[in-house]
């Protein structure tokens, strides 16, 4: 392969420089660089200093502080748990042969344990400076449709709820928790499947 003598590259080189400055200019014209003008028939209309008036596009704040930012809505309070609710859990196994992932065979007899789960601090700092405590508030057996109810309790606690199937079954013990109630009955579906 021939060389291009040195004259030759740098013509190249100072061609593509030129050509990226005409493009950079041409692309950078002020009146490209502001708010677009809107469309005939659309909701806002531009201002007399050339801006866009907002206050028609969104019905809000139109301060410099907020642009474009609509703080006319108001939205809805953040919902705060129940003071007290009934926790239902239902007990199943899956059905194997169901392609409904959610249809279960009802586990009588299963024993579910509901534990009040706190967080304390241990005054120590690093990763073990908070111990999780559970403390068993109720423990009830499921009946024949495989479901045991714990009434009256704390909607703004922390629950922990296990779940082990019947003496001999062989089915797996299953846990999961629940850290705040918006509802006065919850009711949760848990699985156990064969070990």
């Amino acid at each position: 392969m021939k060389q291009l003598p040195t004259v030759k590259r740098i013509l190249l080189v100072a061609a593509a420089a030129i050509g990226t400055t005409i493009a950079i200019a041409a692309c950078s014209d002020a009146d490209t660089l502001g708010p677009t003008p809107p469309a005939s028939g659309s909701l806002s209309s531009t201002t007399g200093a050339g801006g866009t008036d907002t206050s028609r596009q969104t019905g809000g704040d139109t301060s410099s502080s907020h642009p474009g930012k609509d703080t006319s809505t108001t939205h809805p309070p953040a919902p705060k748990p129940v003071e007290k609710f009934t926790l239902v859990v239902h007990v199943g196994s899956p059905v194997p042969a169901s392609t409904d992932t959610l249809l279960d065979d009802p586990i009588a007899g299963a024993t579910v344990t509901v534990s009040h789960r706190t967080y304390v601090r241990t005054g120590k700092q690093g990763s073990d400076s908070l111990q999780i405590v559970d403390t068993a508030v109720g423990s009830a057996t499921t009946d024949a449709g495989g479901n045991a109810s714990f009434a009256g309790l704390k909607g703004t606690d922390a629950y922990v709820i296990k779940v082990d199937g019947p003496s001999g079954s062989g089915y797996a013990t299953s846990t999961t928790s629940i850290y705040q109630a918006y509802f006065d009955t919850i009711t949760i579906h848990m699985m156990l499947r064969k070990q």
